[in-house]
């Protein structure tokens, strides 16, 4: 994800965080139009969540992001109808399904994917071998 929206300062309007989207990532014009089609999808996000417009932005710049690699189009429809709602991380660019075995599902539960980027990367460390020794006394 690019620093500029993770490192986006809080305070900002909705508008001004719209700006960014319309002119950043989707190459929009910055005309009222957009800028409020965006400004209220982000709004609509903050209200659902209980959050601040700054963390509604950078998730809708996530799903925007994901949205993207998937392939979907991205247009005053996509803002219009919620569609940011049904985008997941799981089904990036292969759309297959791989059910999460026990090992994996106690590997994420214990925060390891996020420790090291992954659950892929974890499989690659050192630790994954402990992991599975431990694991295998608790008998999963």
């Amino acid at each position: 994800m690019n620093p500029e929206i993770e490192n986006a300062p809080d305070g900002l309007s909705v508008i001004q965080y719209a700006t960014f989207i319309c002119a950043n990532m989707l190459a929009w014009p910055e005309n009222p139009s957009n800028l409020h089609l965006v400004a209220d999808s982000i709004s609509a996000v903050a209200k659902k969540w209980r959050s601040t417009p700054r963390k509604a932005f950078i998730w809708m710049a996530k799903k925007l992001e994901l949205a993207e690699q998937q392939g979907m189009v991205i247009d005053g429809f996509f803002f219009r109808e919620g569609r940011y709602n049904t985008i997941h991380a799981e089904e990036k660019v292969s759309g297959s399904f791989k059910p999460m075995d026990a090992i994996e599902k106690a590997a994420i539960d214990a925060g390891m994917n996020k420790k090291f980027g992954s659950y892929e990367d974890f499989k690659l460390s050192a630790e994954y071998r402990e992991f599975i020794a431990k694991m295998g006394a608790k008998s999963l």
